[in-house]
């Protein structure tokens, strides 16, 4: 076991860990039929891993923002749909706490949803690092220095699947992994290190625990 208490491994949820976008979808078609709204598919999926109300705002931005998003928050409990892991990513979870006792889920969700959902799928119970009225969503990077505080101050390695995960990163002075079976594009103006697989995103995982 590599053990470094300056060492912190964090990772996104939606795109990363879960599958959400079916269930995502559904939740979206259904609002926007109650609103009567023309659905922007296209556009909803490269938003997915950012806040409800970033979101929103820049899709629908004409509705009201608030009752927009908790109406979503509502839909989406009674979706049909579940919410799956992709394969393997219980166990990634579980062998990078074989590198580090410091590893976290760093996402938009709410804590509660999120919480829910992990625990659910039988992830290890680990700290969960969300936007709160005091910590601002992704790209700030407010959760990165509320998981230094509960860490202690050392190096960070963040595992994400949009552009706005890299630029969180790159806010928090993290090291960055882009998850490419996940949802969004990276910055290529600053190409990231990018991975295909949960084997290969541990093995970058270990090389960073053991530097």
């Amino acid at each position: 076991m590599i053990h470094s208490e300056k060492v912190t491994i964090l990772s996104d949820l939606d795109g990363v860990l879960l599958d959400s976008w079916p269930g995502l979808k559904d939740t979206y078609v259904r609002l926007c039929l109650e609103l009567e709204v023309a659905p922007l598919f296209e556009e909803f999926r490269n938003l997915v891993g950012k806040d409800l109300e970033s979101i929103f705002k820049a899709l629908h931005s004409d509705l009201p923002l608030a009752k927009t998003c908790s109406r979503f928050r509502s839909l989406s409990q009674d979706s049909p749909i579940e919410m799956r892991p992709f394969r393997g990513a219980q166990r990634f979870i579980a062998s990078l706490l074989e590198l580090t006792p410091n590893v976290a889920y760093l996402t938009s969700k709410d804590e509660g949803r999120a919480r829910k959902a992990l625990e659910g799928l039988g992830f290890p119970r680990l700290p969960i690092f969300s936007p709160t009225k005091t910590l601002r969503a992704k790209p700030a990077p407010d959760l990165f220095i509320a998981a230094g505080a509960l860490f202690g101050r050392g190096r960070q390695l963040y595992f994400g699947d949009t552009s706005w995960d890299q630029k969180a990163a790159r806010s928090a002075s993290a090291e960055f992994i882009f998850c490419d079976w996940g949802y969004g594009s990276p910055d290529m103006a600053a190409p990231p290190i990018t991975k295909s697989d949960f084997e290969s995103a541990l093995a970058a995982a270990s090389s960073f625990a053991k530097a």
